[in-house]
């Protein structure tokens, strides 16, 4: 009996032993601390970091990418870190560019979507200092149907807001510019038109969400204003068509 109680002793024992040397191999690993934006902290061990980001292992064996924008510090080797981009990179942190595919609702069509928007364009930071002010151009190409069709060539500049700067982060934002009027409707047979554009504006709210593999996933609605004129030489008179387009659009995008 005394014997079988030994046994087990040293069994246990051996047991207790074999787990403080995992877990002290592991605590000795996971020594990293990152802190986001949101609060959110957790230990982890950091395989690399370069301009763009931070590569990590977690306790649970999974590798994950996080970009320098969603950071807020580092605690590595009893050190405080904070994230700071290289010298030779700093641009890349101050701009981003951004493209876009948008459908617009709304006029006089019996279409439920009468608008389709290409944009491109930049943002640059208002101040270096913070993630959250950024001036923006787009060049965006526009579609409208209505009760007579028209494309546009927008040019725009505007303002940025983001309300809080987290792994998904709302923003508001505001565009003002001018809009090229394009010929690119086939109608040679309806006295020759002449497309013209005009003053352009729209304001509206997004989401951006950060992501491992671009700067962001961008989704946006907003409201959409564009002044046009079609003229039209017929042979027995000119008339000339005035347009202003008034849509509600929606647009997903990448900014890189």
């Amino acid at each position: 009996m005394m014997r079988i109680i030994s046994i087990l002793l040293v069994c246990i024992l051996a047991w207790f032993l074999d787990s403080k040397m995992v877990y002290g191999q592991s605590d000795t690993l996971f020594k990293d601390v990152i802190i986001l934006n949101n609060g959110y902290a957790f230990k982890c061990e950091i395989l690399f970091a370069d301009q763009y980001g931070i590569t990590l292992n977690t306790k649970k064996g999974d590798s994950i990418f996080y970009p320098h924008e969603i950071i807020k510090m580092v605690k590595q080797a009893d050190k405080i870190l904070l994230p700071k981009p290289d010298k030779s990179t700093s641009l890349a942190q101050v701009w981003n560019g951004c493209l876009q595919v948008g459908l617009g609702s709304g006029g006089q069509s019996d279409k439920l979507f009468s608008t389709l928007i290409l944009d491109a364009g930049i943002k640059v930071k208002l101040f270096k200092s913070s993630n959250l002010h950024y001036l923006r151009s787009n060049l965006a190409l526009v579609n409208f149907k209505g009760f007579s069709n028209i494309s546009t060539l927008n040019w725009t500049g505007g303002y940025q807001l983001k309300l809080m700067d987290k792994v998904v982060s709302p923003y508001i934002f505001g565009d003002l510019g001018y809009g090229l009027g394009l010929n690119l409707d086939n109608e040679s047979d309806q006295g020759d038109p002449k497309s013209t554009g005009g003053n352009t504006y729209s304001f509206g709210m997004g989401l951006l969400f950060s992501s491992s593999y671009v700067k962001s996933w961008d989704v946006s609605m907003g409201y959409l204003s564009q002044k046009t004129k079609k003229d039209y030489n017929f042979s027995w008179q000119n008339n000339t068509i005035y347009q202003d387009f008034n849509r509600i659009y929606f647009k997903i995008g990448v900014n890189f």
